[in-house]
């Protein structure tokens, strides 16, 4: 570790002790600290590298302090949190499945739990925000925070499209708003376009003082600057689902049929912008949007020619081609298909000087951690697949059961399920700050929903 780095470590710990002290502000601390990564001073100014890991010491702070005063002022009861008791059953299966499989496959420990940090991320914001902010949380509340953080990715995505050069330079992974990479800026702006453009099409109320489809051409602007060409597809999946989902929620076929020319015109100025702002001035439109192509570069072999690296040429396998050999890989032995090859597999953690077996073996940049479902079958196998998959489920089913909102909890559920699954082939997601935090949210304010309806 670098001298500074421990510097800095030893001038904050104590600052960070005595915040145990206030955990509304150690609450609201990770969770600002989540969405506005400080790696961009890094980046951009020369700051001391590993600023974001910040939060994710808070995280720790947060988790000590919730445990204290579960222990020491009231008792837990998981069958009393019907929506958070899951929560607890999941943080507690992946810590015995990290054990068992990095213990069997001889992976290290230490990266193997701390390549878990994001998930206790968003185990310490649900139980931060459910226990010191009950009363403050909604529905409502939920869907303007949002909104508010897509638009705050506006300036700071103008911010750094202008300091990568205005656009002269390549903009991929540098324009990413307030977070650390240009994925987590994908996902935090088609989720926020879909709870806008639902909340159009069920309610017609404006989340916060602007029209709902100039908002959703505004939340637009950043994936425009951040160069994502994936993003293109996933806006049109995203309003088609949308518009689907709000028929279900109206179950009027009439109304259903009046929303074809307003989706279509937001559809028609959203192509129009992705085609002359990113697309047309950037690539070859004949051969980047011919359906063989796509398929090609999502089915790209991995080039695991380390020399080949080192002249520049492209390593990275396809998206699609990452879950093939990640099942390939884990099919090998029946132990490996249940347990996978360990947390921490298919990653390096710089800031331990330790790497997965697996990070390398596929490509020198990005081999089977390409995105979600590669690296959790890759380091999980099938049990933590299924994990997930049960988790949400039972989730599902549970929120059914909230008086009152059910309906509108089930929807906005629906949206977010929506956008991890699609994006969990584009990349990284459960294993990120923001999705982290989004799903915190959204159950610690299921769960206040569900509490309100309760008899005391």
């Amino acid at each position: 570790m670098e001298t500074t780095q421990l510097y800095l470590i030893g001038t904050t710990v104590p600052w960070f002790l005595l915040i145990m002290f206030r955990p509304k502000v150690l609450t609201f601390l990770v969770i600002v600290l989540s969405l506005f990564q400080l790696d961009w001073f890094t980046r951009y100014m020369g700051g001391v590298s590993g600023l974001n890991r910040i939060s994710l010491v808070l995280a720790g702070l947060l988790g000590l302090r919730l445990a204290a005063d579960r222990v020491l002022h009231r008792s837990f009861s998981l069958d009393r949190h019907l929506l958070l008791g899951p929560v607890c059953r999941l943080s507690l299966f992946f810590l015995v499945l990290t054990l068992l499989s990095n213990l069997f496959n001889d992976e290290s420990l230490v990266l193997g739990f701390y390549e878990l940090r994001y998930y206790f991320l968003g185990f310490a914001v649900t139980f931060g925000l459910y226990h010191y902010f009950p009363s403050a949380l909604s529905l409502d509340l939920f869907k303007r925070c949002l909104v508010w953080i897509g638009l705050a990715q506006l300036p700071f995505s103008v911010l750094k499209w202008l300091s990568a050069g205005g656009g002269k330079t390549l903009t991929l992974d540098s324009v990413s708003g307030t977070f650390g990479g240009y994925g987590e800026l994908v996902a935090c702006q088609i989720l926020v376009i879909c709870i806008v453009l639902f909340e159009q099409l069920t309610t017609q109320r404006r989340i916060v003082r602007v029209n709902n489809y100039v908002l959703c051409l505004l939340l637009l602007v950043p994936l425009l600057l951040s160069g994502s060409a994936t993003a293109s597809v996933y806006i049109v999946l995203a309003i088609v689902f949308t518009w689907w989902l709000s028929a279900v929620h109206n179950k009027n076929i009439a109304v259903f049929l009046k929303q074809v020319i307003p989706i279509s015109i937001l559809g028609v100025c959203s192509l129009i912008l992705l085609y002359h702002v990113f697309w047309k001035p950037n690539f070859d439109t004949e051969k980047q949007l011919n359906l063989d192509y796509m398929i090609e570069y999502y089915m790209l072999p991995p080039v695991t020619d380390y020399e080949l690296y080192l002249l520049g040429a492209d390593t990275q396998m396809g998206r699609a081609r990452a879950v093939v050999e990640a099942v390939k890989l884990i099919s090998e032995t029946p132990w490996n298909f249940v347990l996978g090859y360990g947390s921490g597999a298919t990653a390096e953690a710089s800031f331990l000087h330790v790497v997965g077996r697996y990070y390398q073996s596929f490509g020198p940049l990005d081999g089977l951690g390409r995105n979600h479902y590669s690296r959790t079958l890759a380091e999980f196998g099938v049990a933590g697949m299924t994990a997930f998959i049960v988790f949400f489920a039972v989730i599902r089913n549970r929120i059914i059961s909230v008086k009152g909102r059910a309906s509108e909890l089930n929807a906005l559920f629906s949206l977010f399920l929506f956008v991890l699954s699609i994006l969990s082939i584009y990349g990284e997601t459960l294993t990120s700050f923001f999705f982290s935090f989004v799903l915190g949210f959204f159950l610690a304010t299921a769960q206040v929903e569900f509490d309100k309806g309760e008899p005391a």
